[in-house]
């Protein structure tokens, strides 16, 4: 199982690190690698359809749609910052769950980051799935589909879903 550690940035609505950071690593008891994990990873988020996870609009206000896409490179509407705390941000906003609601098919979309937002935050489980704190549904693409511009939802983590299957793929050398 993959461990992450907190990050300790003083103010979450500011832009994360664009590097790596492992500093604010501490070992997590009893777990012998959760040192080995940065605190702070960037990439692309690639659901095990191949395509990414994607912001219409980086720059974009709240209620932004968060979807599914063709993996394009450096694209910064798929730039994700996955931080320690779970907080996954595309440009200067969060992917939270609409009004924080907790129930199946509720829409994921970018809103301003907060520290305590549990809706804002996803643990990456031993499956690859993106689980939400609030409501311990995974972030899926319905029907594992591949039409671009699929708004993600929450729904029951399936170990079938190929949807809910997220890895984080480092674009920094590209």
């Amino acid at each position: 199982m993959v461990v992450f550690s907190p990050a300790t940035y003083a103010d979450r609505a500011a832009p994360a690190p664009g590097t790596v950071d492992t500093s604010d690593n501490a070992a997590a008891p009893d777990t012998d690698d959760a040192a080995l994990v940065p605190a702070t990873m960037v990439g692309q988020l690639r659901n095990g359809l191949g395509q990414c996870l994607t912001s219409q609009d980086p720059k974009g206000s709240d209620g932004t749609p968060v979807w599914n896409s063709n993996c394009a490179g450096n694209s910064t509407a798929q730039t994700v910052i996955y931080e320690g705390d779970g907080h996954i941000r595309i440009g200067d906003r969060c992917v939270d769950v609409l009004g924080g609601y907790t129930e199946e098919g509720t829409v994921a979309h970018m809103w301003t980051c907060y520290p305590s937002l549990e809706s804002q935050k996803w643990d990456l489980n031993e499956n690859g799935q993106l689980e939400n704190r609030a409501s311990g549904l995974c972030l899926t693409i319905p029907d594992d589909t591949t039409r671009d511009a699929t708004q993600a939802v929450i729904s029951q983590c399936s170990d079938s879903s190929k949807s809910q299957r997220w890895t984080l793929t480092d674009t920094s050398g590209q």
